[in-house]
């Protein structure tokens, strides 16, 4: 069930993007570098929305 959960959140990621006509590979790369930095309150900062924001 662990799985169905981590395929589910990386399909709505890509999806947002897609709807947001981003680069998923781009969106990806620009947040993965903040992943190890981020506390949990700030996972909000690492959506594609808040990056179409950021652009």
């Amino acid at each position: 069930m662990e799985a169905g959960l981590r395929v589910a959140a990386i399909h709505q990621v890509v999806e947002s993007c897609w709807r947001l006509g981003m680069s998923v590979r781009e969106n990806l790369a620009e947040v993965s570098l903040g992943w190890a930095y981020r506390k949990a309150t700030e996972v909000g900062a690492l959506t594609p929305m808040a990056g179409k924001r950021r652009r």
